[in-house]
């Protein structure tokens, strides 16, 4: 939405601000009462008063802090429109707030949010039959799976995969295998009643020694190579199921950026302090023929150090083949527009080192260049301005892709954002590989 007024980031905050915000929202919001909780009461021996903000128009508070910012925007901000992610009532909040104000909007929401709160937002003024669901990262490898899956036929129109995997999922072999795994070291049954027993603590202090465990299998290898035992479980993977025809007739905008593998490498220092072995044995993860594939990597990139080599297997491995497969998969339908991107911006952070990693595009996507926290040398951002008007660029291509299904460009094209828009750097042709 642009730059704008931000307590939480300026220190601004004053009895001034609160009593704007106070005469902004008196005519939206209801005084709601103070009610005693008998329950709670009883139970912490104290009186326990909840304030029953479940009363408001949008049923939470959430009103409140939605309608003061629409409200603040100024009139340039608000001819652009407005875009929010949010679980639900948030977005209620902004779905009343642009009614109220008659400026357009834009409320991504989870895919699993729950249908009476997708409803109420659509009641507010949205349009049902204008749906968009968008993911980044493990958010966009369950957008592909929500693709291929024929039970969400008709719930949705439209799909941004940003930096997912469409060959991201685990199968039901390797999910039995962590579930043994977390099983004997809390001392339990594998049984969804016997994990159902354990303390949340416990739960929480076994995760990080389930990391590393070997998931390969004679038919997969681990999506996430060691990473991290926990995410997708299905039978096909997301671009298998697409490639047969699921998911076809939703419009797709998918990518992801050019270094993703940086960021698990560069701030350990493991871009630098990588060596050969550490390539080799990142092969053996990915490959039956772990030499062959480095012996591929070298070919296609000659100069490249034992560092860069790794980064560009790992990030190819996490993202960039399953995301290549979902977009060709899709395009080969041609039923519904694939629109590719690439972001290739390099962040000046941590001496130049974190380049196009992943999450690096985020910002740009929701133009949010002014948060103080991505700057500096250690900041995702770097030390030195980043382009704003790539960020207008990449920022309204999302918002037209979900408003109208095209970003901006061909789906003949990989679109590539890069900082260079408007001087002919910014698109190339779609290559395989």
């Amino acid at each position: 939405m642009g730059p704008r007024y931000d307590p939480e980031m300026s220190g601004t905050l004053n009895a001034d601000g609160i009593e704007q915000a106070a005469r902004r929202l008196e005519p939206v919001v209801r005084r709601t009462a103070l009610e005693e909780n008998q329950r709670l009461s009883e139970l912490l021996g104290s009186r326990i008063l909840l304030k029953r903000e479940d009363s408001q128009v949008c049923r939470s508070y959430k009103v409140r802090g939605a309608f003061n910012l629409v409200s603040s925007l100024t009139d340039e901000e608000q001819r652009r429109g407005v875009v929010c992610a949010s679980a639900g009532n948030h977005g209620q909040g902004v779905a009343f707030a642009c009614r109220r104000l008659g400026i357009r909007g834009r409320v991504f929401v989870p895919s699993n949010t729950p249908r009476q709160k997708r409803e109420r937002i659509a009641a507010f003024g949205g349009d049902p039959g204008n749906v968009t669901l968008f993911g980044q990262s493990a958010g966009a490898t369950l957008i592909g799976s929500i693709l291929a899956t024929p039970e969400a036929a008709g719930l949705f129109h439209r799909a941004i995969v940003q930096s997912g995997n469409g060959l991201g999922a685990f199968s039901p072999e390797q999910a039995a295998r962590v579930t043994r795994a977390a099983a004997t070291a809390l001392g339990v049954e594998p049984t969804v009643t016997a994990f159902a027993a354990v303390p949340d603590d416990r739960l929480l202090a076994l995760l990080p020694h389930l990391t590393g465990l070997d998931l390969r299998t004679a038919t997969r290898t681990d999506p996430l190579l060691g990473l991290s035992p926990y995410g997708l479980v299905l039978d096909r993977q997301p671009a298998e199921s697409v490639a047969a025809g699921a998911g076809t007739d939703v419009a797709l905008l998918i990518g992801t950026t050019t270094e993703e593998a940086n960021l698990y490498l560069a701030p350990q220092g493991d871009l630098t302090a990588s060596t050969t072995g550490d390539v080799h044995a990142l092969a053996a993860r990915i490959h039956s023929d772990p030499a062959a594939l480095v012996a591929e990597y070298r070919a296609k990139y000659p100069r490249a150090h034992a560092g860069r080599l790794r980064s560009a297997l790992l990030g190819d491995a996490l993202f960039r083949t399953g995301n290549r497969r979902l977009a060709e998969a899709h395009a080969s339908h041609r039923a519904a527009p694939t629109h590719t991107y690439a972001f290739a911006w390099r962040s000046p952070a941590l001496d130049g080192q974190l380049g196009a990693a992943h999450t690096t595009e985020l910002p740009f996507v929701f133009d949010r260049l002014d948060l103080p926290a991505l700057h500096g040398p250690h900041g995702l951002l770097g030390p030195t301005p980043p382009p704003a008007r790539l960020a207008a660029r990449m920022h309204g291509a999302w918002v037209s892709f979900a408003h109208t299904g095209d970003p901006g460009w061909a789906s003949s094209e990989t679109h590539r954002f890069a900082g260079d828009e408007g001087r002919g750097a910014g698109r190339c042709a779609v290559v395989g590989g």
